[in-house]
């Protein structure tokens, strides 16, 4: 793990998926990138399942995962904005006002990991 340095999803590829970055944006997209191909790939190596980066899955929820940060643009870190021009009015609700990488189970199950809770116990002999 501390070798890879290169994120699942090229900076390229999600531009191309999702518009062009503005100002610190670009920056912040390379870390939020490496951040979640970083998140994935420990959850794999933790499950003991092998990763296969060329997945368009991984990539999808990558995308997923980024883009609901830097979707608010201007308005990061508000959680709600309303907008009134004359006599219309346009409300937003932004659903990452904190803009944290945070990986639903949903997303998980997409990539394979399985989240069902196994049994554990520890019964020594002649305990009982």
């Amino acid at each position: 793990m501390a070798g890879v340095v290169s994120p699942i999803l090229s900076k390229t590829d999600f531009v191309e998926m999702f518009r062009p970055l503005v100002g610190a944006e670009d920056k912040l997209a390379d870390l939020l990138l490496l951040a979640a191909s970083n998140q994935i790939r420990r959850r794999f190596a933790a499950a003991g399942l092998t990763l296969d980066e060329s997945d368009p899955e991984v990539k999808l929820v990558i995308f997923e995962l980024v883009s609901a940060v830097l979707r608010p643009g201007t308005y990061a870190g508000y959680s709600s904005v309303t907008i009134t021009t004359d006599d219309a009015t346009e409300s937003r609700v932004f659903v990452n006002p904190n803009a944290a990488i945070d990986i639903s189970d949903a997303q998980w199950a997409r990539l394979g990991i399985d989240l069902s809770p196994n049994p554990r116990g520890c019964f020594p002999v002649g305990d009982y």
